[in-house]
């Protein structure tokens, strides 16, 4: 995976790709212009996936959220974020991605709520 690559993405970025391969605790996916990004099986749902092929197989198209880009680790995806109900993903993973810029609203929101209660609690160590 190139360099420039992983500068082109960013945290937070909603992006479509296709699931490539299928290692035991995480997907390899393709996104756009082939760049190569993995989704790890506790980033697939806010419920426990017990294996990835519960939700994905090799094939399959979806929408994600960048939730890190690392020189070591690569570009790490997320669909859970995008759930708008709890393990939607195991359900009905199509619904997850038709409403997937609402769902990343959602957590954009959620964490800006966190980031601020934690620069309160800084504020009150002081």
């Amino acid at each position: 995976m190139l360099i420039t690559s992983l500068i082109a993405m960013q945290i937070d970025e909603l992006c479509s790709g296709k699931v490539t391969k299928i290692l035991p605790d995480m997907a390899v996916v393709t996104l756009d212009k082939d760049v190569l990004a993995s989704l790890h099986i506790s980033m697939i749902s806010n419920e426990q996936v017990e294996t990835i092929e519960e939700v994905f197989a090799v094939g399959d198209e979806l929408k994600a959220v960048v939730v890190s880009i690392a020189r070591r680790t690569g570009i790490r995806l997320s669909t859970k974020v995008l759930e708008l109900v709890p393990g939607q993903m195991k359900t009905d993973k199509q619904a997850v991605f038709a409403s997937a810029d609402k769902g990343l609203a959602q957590h954009l929101v959620t964490k800006k709520e966190i980031m601020e209660q934690r620069r309160q609690a800084l504020s009150h160590l002081q």
